[in-house]
């Protein structure tokens, strides 16, 4: 078996809101862009927008705490 390690700069927060795996936490988001991002995914339920109930990990901690 042959591996190939090749480096390459990914921004992982972006990757995770384009894909709809994650939300952008507006209280301590620096990158203007993700809120635009993650608006598409929403209006084409993509990732975790295709589910009515998901809930923000935000909210779902302040319930379960």
């Amino acid at each position: 078996m042959f591996a190939f390690y090749k480096r390459v700069h990914i921004n992982v927060n972006r990757s995770q809101v384009i894909s709809g795996a994650a939300w952008v936490y507006e209280r301590y988001n620096t990158d203007k862009t993700l809120p635009a991002l993650q608006r598409e995914e929403q209006l084409h339920k993509r990732g975790l927008w295709a589910y009515s109930q998901s809930v923000p990990p935000w909210e779902w901690r302040n319930k379960n705490d």
